[in-house]
């Protein structure tokens, strides 16, 4: 068996869903490619989540990963307990809520970065409410590239010296972002987004790195905005244009030696998809008759 994990970005809400405001993911190729029953197998830090589910369950896991990001990050640890938890999850029906709940009981977090792998494509997710919704990129004129930075922060060792206080603010306006979003207000979305932006900045939320290599990519005229994404806005940066300036923005940030990862083409579906053909295939090869596919 295999199964295809999407790499996942943050769109916004980072941070925001620590006190239960709204956020969006995107969720592209290349994957988290996993094998089962392919040694030499994966070794799972005792702590994360993956591991813990493991121990709860005593059980192991025969299993392989390609992992395409080589810098870290893009939802490796939520790839990993997809690993461990989608061999059970085929043989149940278990809802997404169930599913979560027990990451959360594991896991202390929000459980969106699992949500995002789980729906695909451009996630809408409200953990208050535990409210999901997919999207396709559907803006007519505003594209993106996702670049890497070429650095990681661990997040849960970030996480561990934030003070939730100071995030206060930042729900009202994530859920007003997700919200355009859904209505499909273009212009609206880009002004707040750069107001999402300003507002990571002003609480110290950015990485220096991420500032310095903002300011450099929107240099370039055809790029509306660079948007720095995840823990600190260190590890990735989505880049903002308009569809006409595509290529002109492909060939800039390939001169210039950026790292691209994806593109909005590159959106796909996520593990809820594979994990329901699965249990269709066991299905039909119970009953005897031809796999569906």
């Amino acid at each position: 068996m295999k199964l295809n994990v999407p790499g996942k970005t943050f769109l916004v809400g980072e941070y925001s869903v620590l006190l239960g405001g709204s956020a969006l993911g995107l969720l592209t190729k290349p994957c988290f490619k996993i094998t089962y029953d392919q040694g030499p197998g994966l070794d799972f830090h005792n702590e994360s989540p993956a591991g813990m589910y493991l121990r709860k369950h005593n059980k192991s896991v025969l299993a392989s990963m390609k992992d395409p990001y080589i810098s870290g990050g893009f939802g490796r640890s939520t790839a990993e307990y997809w690993t461990v938890a989608a061999p059970d999850l085929i043989k149940t029906k278990q809802a997404f809520h169930m599913i979560s709940a027990e990451y959360k009981s594991l896991h202390s977090g929000s459980g969106v970065d699992l949500a995002f792998q789980y729906f695909g494509q451009v996630c809408l997710a409200d953990p208050l409410i535990q409210f999901y919704q997919t999207f396709n990129w559907h803006f007519q004129n505003l594209d993106f590239y996702i670049i890497s930075t070429g650095l990681k922060i661990k997040t849960h060792e970030h996480l561990k010296n934030l003070s939730l206080n100071s995030l206060r603010d930042l729900p009202a306006l994530s859920n007003k972002i997700t919200k355009v979003f859904s209505e499909n207000k273009e212009f609206e979305f880009l002004a707040l987004m750069k107001d999402w932006c300003k507002a990571l900045e002003a609480l110290g939320l950015t990485h220096n790195n991420s500032l310095e290599m903002k300011a450099r990519l929107e240099t370039f005229e055809p790029i509306k905005l660079a948007k720095p994404c995840g823990a600190l806005g260190a590890d990735v940066i989505i880049v903002f244009f308009a569809k006409s300036h595509k290529e002109s923005v492909r060939n800039f940030l390939l001169q210039n030696k950026y790292n691209i990862q994806a593109h909005s083409s590159d959106l796909i579906e996520g593990v809820s998809s594979q994990l329901d053909k699965f249990r269709i295939d066991i299905q039909s090869s119970l009953n005897g008759s031809p796999d569906v596919v």
